[in-house]
């Protein structure tokens, strides 16, 4: 029997095992309907499972690091003892789970100057406050890995499967190339995070794979890393049977993915994925996405203005928005078919500069908008402008607009696109006085969103010749 296979039926049993599971109660207690309350929060505990998750076969590529660097980043990284002897063309990882609580400890710890974990604070767009919500003593929320070639010319990595900074207790392995599936050759590493209470404990599963580049004496090694598991729970709406799924490994960040229950599944597709504070539209209803806990393995939903969610059963489908509900548009939230938050800012290159005009998507309203988050680190950011410059050239300010956010980390890059022509609509900073940017959580770029004109969005990450298209069809 192959892996592959036994893992369907390991997941048909667990279907099987979990069919009645609703909302965490007693088969009595489903039949009693939660009237006159105005929210239901309901909490859903998840469950582990091995094999591709929700956001489907996925490997992750980080830089490799030299051990003895200066680099401030590199600092605080952990020195690990018992190195293996005998390989060659060594390339040293470092694969962070949890990125703002590895460099606050890493800063309470000395490791980080106060300036350098401010700087990374502010390039992360992390909540100083959220700190309070952090381990101040330092946790397993990172963990090392050491590749090279034996003496027989094969590929080898060892890993710190305890992350207690020493190799001598694991063991050497050979590694696997990419594009075998994730489930197979994953071994189990350490992790902690922080609950309410305490300091909590959990193993997952990373699988290593290699690829060689370069050639000619000068081949280099490039790691990359999957996480072959994934959390679930089953819950009913509306009579209609629901399955929620995260991936095991969120890296920071708090998202869930919605479907109509289904035995197995490759990938749960973007459409379906919904981050905290975001809302599911199920039938008519709207349920909001309000907790996330206990590294992801505890999910809070809310029905807002529900009386009774023992509701009759209904043909429910998921739906992320309803071009015929109007009930989307009361409410606010950076998802396809609700009322964009308002964005407010100067725009920096307008050319009255002792007195920049002020730009609100609010003000906007009876155009299309799109709004474009960019930074100057981000090449594919840049290599959008074309595309950008040619339907803003082709339609009229009174029909279609486009607004640039921009994240700045080099204002000579900034600079030399002005001059180079290719910022010619109205662009705001981010983290600038006069900026309001609020519920747009945005933490990777190109970010991008069609606003129509009534304040609603319509479409997301629209790329290269997608938007030309799709205002082909909405502006005639």
């Amino acid at each position: 029997m192959s892996k592959l296979t036994h893992f369907v039926l390991v997941f048909s049993t667990l279907s099987l095992l979990l069919n009645s599971y609703s909302f965490g109660q007693s088969a009595e207690q489903r039949k009693i309907p939660l009237k006159k309350m105005e929210k239901a929060s309901i909490t859903l505990s998840l469950q582990k499972a091995t094999g591709i998750g929700p956001s489907g076969n996925v490997s992750i590529g980080i830089g490799d690091f030299d051990p003895n660097s200066d680099d401030e980043r590199i600092k605080g990284y952990p020195k690990i003892k018992n190195e293996p002897a005998g390989l060659r063309n060594v390339v040293h990882y470092f694969f962070i789970l949890d990125d703002f609580q590895y460099s606050y400890q890493s800063y309470l710890a000395g490791k980080y100057n106060k300036n350098y974990f401010l700087d990374r604070a502010r390039e992360q767009k992390w909540n100083l406050a959220d700190t309070l919500k952090l381990s101040k003593q330092p946790i397993k929320c990172g963990f090392s890995l050491m590749a090279g070639y034996t003496p027989d010319n094969e590929i080898s990595y060892i890993i710190d499967r305890d992350v207690d900074g020493d190799y001598g207790n694991d063991v050497l392995m050979p590694a696997l190339k990419r594009g075998n599936r994730n489930e197979d050759g994953a071994v189990e590493i350490l992790t902690e995070y922080k609950t309410k209470l305490k300091i909590q404990q959990e193993r997952i599963l990373v699988r290593p794979t290699v690829e060689i580049r370069g050639k000619d004496g000068a081949e280099k090694i490039e790691v990359y890393f999957a996480f072959p598991e994934f959390k679930y729970a089953r819950f009913n709406y509306q009579g209609e049977p629901y399955y929620l799924c995260t991936d095991a490994i969120g890296l920071g960040r708090k998202y869930i993915f919605v479907i109509p229950d289904a035995p197995n599944f490759d990938s749960a597709g973007s459409e379906a994925k919904v981050s905290i504070n975001q809302f599911i539209h199920i039938g008519d209803e709207d349920l909001l996405f309000s907790g996330y806990e206990n590294n992801g393995n505890q999910i809070t939903l809310t029905v807002n203005n529900r009386n009774d969610i023992s509701v009759t059963k209904q043909n429910a489908l998921l739906k992320k928005s309803t071009a015929n509900s109007q009930q989307n548009y009361t409410k606010i939230s950076t998802q396809i078919g609700y009322m964009a938050p308002v964005i407010k800012g100067y725009n920096f290159l307008d050319s009255n500069t002792t007195n920049l005009s002020l730009i609100s998507t609010g003000e906007l309203r009876g155009k299309y908008v799109f709004v474009d988050f960019w930074s100057t680190f981000c090449g594919p950011c840049i290599a959008e402008f074309p595309y950008l410059k040619e339907v803003y050239k082709k339609y009229d300010r009174s029909k279609f607009e486009i607004i640039g956010i921009l994240d700045e980390r080099d204002a000579s890059v900034t600079t030399r696109l002005a001059k180079e022509g290719n910022l010619i609509w109205p662009n705001i900073k981010t983290n600038t006085k006069g900026t309001e940017l609020k519920g747009y959580n945005v933490n990777s770029y190109p970010t991008s969103y069609l606003i129509d004109p009534l304040g609603k969005i319509i479409a997301i990450d629209l790329r290269g010749e997608e938007l030309a298209n799709k205002l082909k069809t909405l502006i005639k």
